[in-house]
């Protein structure tokens, strides 16, 4: 036997032989060689000569693994559905991928450098949060590639998302649309997250930052609302889980309340007798009930609580009594959304 240039001998045994070639010998082989084999039997006829053309092929084929889902997060939505697990190799076509998930052993074939499979849901929604893929495949000679790894996480829990009260009261007033309007909230979804938000048909977005989110609507915006609106906001983490939607009610009160002065002391003059006695002041507001009524007289200042649309209040007769001969009582009261009223006055003699 001939094999790269090396002379090797077997003996003939019912039929057959055999020979081993070194290690040595075998690492020196080319890429490709021609072995032949001469004999000849007991009268000396020499057989023809038998060749055989080998490769000698110690190149491993290299595998890698794609992203699994775009990000390598698998999410609650994701793991509902078969998941893709993809990658390329030189291996040649036909060789079989053996990839190894969470305990189970999964296969693909090569086809023109790229190979696929679906992991089913099941199998998905098994997955620990953290998990590591291997890939391994060998090429027609039989080289085994270096094994391919990949981390993957598997997130289902969804972020939480709320809504912080709008104008401290959820309610806002012909004063404050004059401004722009501020639209906050908290979440636990990372950093860099967009939180959408929809009101009166317009979308606004705000980015997380240390677990909080905030905006402001336009004072156009602002004036353009209803009497009631509804606010939502949605978020989805990294990895693509979207929170509940967060909602709030909110008030847009623009009309501010009435108020008047009733006549004081019937006639609106406070005589001798009168003033020898508190004196009452009183009006009419349509502001809610237990608003207050802020009253200016003479440099002094009351207080009145509003009760089913009326207000009263005495001032005492020292104060009576040191009024001047003209004097203009003020009234000041604002609704519950902070929408002041016209100042009423009233001059008394």
């Amino acid at each position: 036997v001939n094999l790269n240039g090396n002379v090797y001998s077997a003996t003939v045994t019912t039929g057959t032989w055999t020979l081993d070639i070194s290690s040595a010998d075998a690492t020196a082989l080319n890429t490709a060689e021609t072995i032949t084999a001469d004999v000849s039997d007991v009268a000396g006829n020499p057989a023809t000569q038998a060749t055989r053309g080998i490769i000698h092929d110690v190149t491993a084929p290299i595998i890698a693994i794609n992203a699994v889902s775009t990000d390598d997060i698998i999410n609650a939505i994701e793991d509902d559905s078969p998941v893709a697990i993809s990658g390329t190799t030189d291996a040649e076509d036909g060789q079989v991928v053996t990839v190894n998930l969470n305990g189970n052993v999964y296969s693909a074939t090569v086809t023109t450098g790229a190979w696929t499979l679906d992991i089913s849901s099941v199998d998905a929604t098994a997955l620990n949060a953290a998990e590591t893929i291997t890939a391994d495949v060998s090429d027609l000679a039989g080289n085994p590639a270096t094994q391919a790894t990949r981390g993957i996480v598997h997130d289902v829990t969804a972020p939480t998302l709320t809504i912080d009260a709008v104008s401290t009261d959820d309610i806002i007033n012909a004063v404050e649309d004059d401004s722009p309007v501020t639209i906050s909230g908290t979440t636990d979804a990372e950093d860099g997250q967009v939180v959408t938000v929809n009101l009166n048909g317009n979308v606004y977005s705000a980015t997380v930052t240390t677990g909080t989110w905030t905006l402001d609507i336009s004072s156009a915006d602002a004036t353009a609302l209803n009497a009631a609106e509804t606010i939502t906001a949605d978020v989805s983490d990294l990895a693509g889980n979207p929170a509940t939607q967060a909602t709030r009610g909110i008030i847009h009160d623009v009309t501010a309340p009435t108020i008047s002065i009733n006549a004081v002391s019937t006639d609106d003059i406070i005589n001798a007798v009168e003033d020898d006695s508190p004196v009452t002041i009183s009006g009419t507001t349509d502001a809610e009930d237990d608003q207050v009524v802020t009253v200016n007289l003479n440099g002094n200042v009351y207080s009145a609580t509003v009760t089913t649309g009326t207000w009263t209040l005495d001032i005492s007769s020292v104060d009576a009594t040191a009024l001047n001969a003209a004097e203009t009582i003020t009234a000041d009261v604002s609704d519950v959304a902070g929408n002041p009223a016209t100042q009423a006055t009233r001059g008394i003699i």
